[in-house]
């Protein structure tokens, strides 16, 4: 190093004797353990400071207090998710006053608890930032000897950092050490899933925001896809009005697929008791998401509308209620090449995994069929407008009544919400069924208690009058 720091370099100064640990600490997960069980969090005094950078955006840097104007500074990395103040950054700090040596943490973007101002995050291959900070530290501290260790992500921007600055980085840092690498990022994903899509968002203009703002799905894309070469699959919310449009922006950006759908935006309900939304936290609620076996046939629709977009063209995963292999079939049928299960793992656990494999295999054998590529898709060319409907084929509802229980739940919705062509014949507690009127809706088999085979079907009537839904006539004045 160039640079001298009581007749010795930083790291010949301040290098540590070989790990020796404890004889009843021997092992290295008791040792993970064990600092997490037995070390206490330091308490350091940090001094937040602000500097902009060149783009219009901020950093927070938390700075220990000084022993020694003429120490050295050593400069902190946090990892993936954390900021300057996480229990490993403290013991740090704690470990550098110790040794007579200042430290500031950086926080990388949208870190430091509070949101930043541009759109755009940290990553493990992201060096400018950590540049920038060197470059106002050797400008605030002129002479002053610079460090620098990284934890984990943290570690890979500070090593590849070195490696870009070649032989210059010993002119801007006399030491530096990196922590708890991961060393193949690559082999830590196969694929990378951006979440457009989630309600439950804590930071404005996340989540399912951002497929509200059909720019920023695109934008957003695009930062991930010039950062990494795998494959990106953008999820997308259902709570919009057409989900094409922010599929084909997440496709401008450099998706190569799409996943949908997450959680319906919903209320669960309201308590009587203190009128606090439910889920009720700390007596605030919030329009939060709703899954499960309830959401499957929005889940459906969109991806059949992803599917039967013919400019979109790309590999879709499906999401929504899937509980059953029956559930995981009439996805593949309506266009997903994989599915994604999350609320029925969490309420019947893995083995459900199992059960859905072993219906899909035997679904498969029944019809004689090699691969599950070759279903996908198959339900599509008959998903069509209702306008395309043959209304020429009319029918009435056709009843099994020696299976008829006698409960009138048909005769109910028949005269309530339907074509009131059933009437009642109270001696045998059955319904009566007039053909003419009937509008053959089938809202009658919907709420029909007996199934398996169902006791109310549909049943085709040559030649009867064509049904025409009733037009509202003209507004006049």
């Amino acid at each position: 190093m160039n640079r001298d720091f009581r007749g010795k370099t930083l790291a010949e100064e301040y290098r540590q004797p070989p790990f020796t640990p404890p004889w009843w600490l021997s092992g290295p997960h008791a040792q993970t353990m064990g600092g997490k069980l037995f070390r206490r969090d330091p308490d350091i005094s940090l001094q937040r400071s602000r500097i902009d950078t060149p783009d219009g955006d901020f950093l927070d840097l938390d700075f220990t207090p000084d022993p020694d104007p003429t120490s050295p500074l050593i400069l902190l990395l946090h990892g993936l998710e954390g900021s300057s103040r996480r229990a490993y950054m403290l013991t740090a700090y704690a470990a550098m006053l110790a040794h007579g040596m200042a430290a500031v943490g950086l926080n990388f973007r949208s870190c430091s608890g509070e949101p930043n101002r541009t759109a755009r995050l940290y990553h493990s291959g992201e060096t400018e930032d950590m540049g920038f900070v060197l470059k106002t530290l050797s400008e605030r501290f002129p002479g002053r000897p610079l460090g620098a260790l990284g934890f984990s992500l943290g570690g890979n921007v500070l090593l590849k950092s070195l490696g870009e600055s070649g032989e210059e980085a010993s002119t801007a840092l006399q030491a530096a050490a990196a922590i708890s690498v991961p060393y193949d990022l690559a082999a830590g994903a196969d694929m990378l899933e951006l979440n457009f899509s989630c309600p439950h968002m804590t930071v404005e203009g996340s989540g399912m925001k951002v497929s509200h703002a059909f720019a920023l799905v695109e934008e957003f894309t695009e930062i991930v896809r010039e950062a990494v070469s795998i494959p990106i699959i953008a999820k997308l919310t259902p709570n919009i009005t057409d989900i094409n449009e922010p599929a084909a922006h997440a496709k401008s950006g450099g998706a190569d697929a799409i996943s949908t759908i997450n959680t319906v935006s919903g209320l669960i309900g309201i308590s009587l008791d203190d009128n606090t939304p439910l889920l009720n936290i700390f007596g605030k609620g919030a329009m939060s998401g709703f899954s499960g076996p309830a959401i499957k046939p929005i889940g459906l629709r969109c991806i059949a509308q992803l599917a039967q977009n013919e400019e979109l063209a790309l590999p879709l995963s499906g999401i929504g209620g899937i509980e059953t292999w029956v559930d995981a079939i009439e996805y593949m049928l309506c266009g997903a090449a994989t599915l994604q299960i999350t609320t029925g793992v969490i309420h019947y656990g893995y083995r459900i995994i199992e059960d859905i494999l072993e219906g899909m295999a035997y679904y498969l054998e029944d019809q004689k069929v090699d691969s599950l590529s070759q279903i996908v898709g198959k339900a599509l060319p008959n998903i069509v407008p209702t306008d395309e409907f043959d209304l020429s084929r009319q029918g009435v509802a056709q009843y099994d009544l020696d299976r008829c229980v006698g409960c009138g739940q048909c005769y109910i919705v028949c005269q309530d919400a339907a074509g009131q062509c059933l009437s009642w014949d109270d001696a045998n507690r059955r319904p009566v069924m007039d053909e003419g009127k009937c509008l053959s809706c089938m809202i009658c088999s919907f709420v029909c208690p007996i199934g398996d085979p169902p006791l109310i079907n549909y049943k085709e009537v040559k030649n009867k009058p064509e049904v025409i839904p009733m037009r509202s006539a003209p507004c006049r004045g």
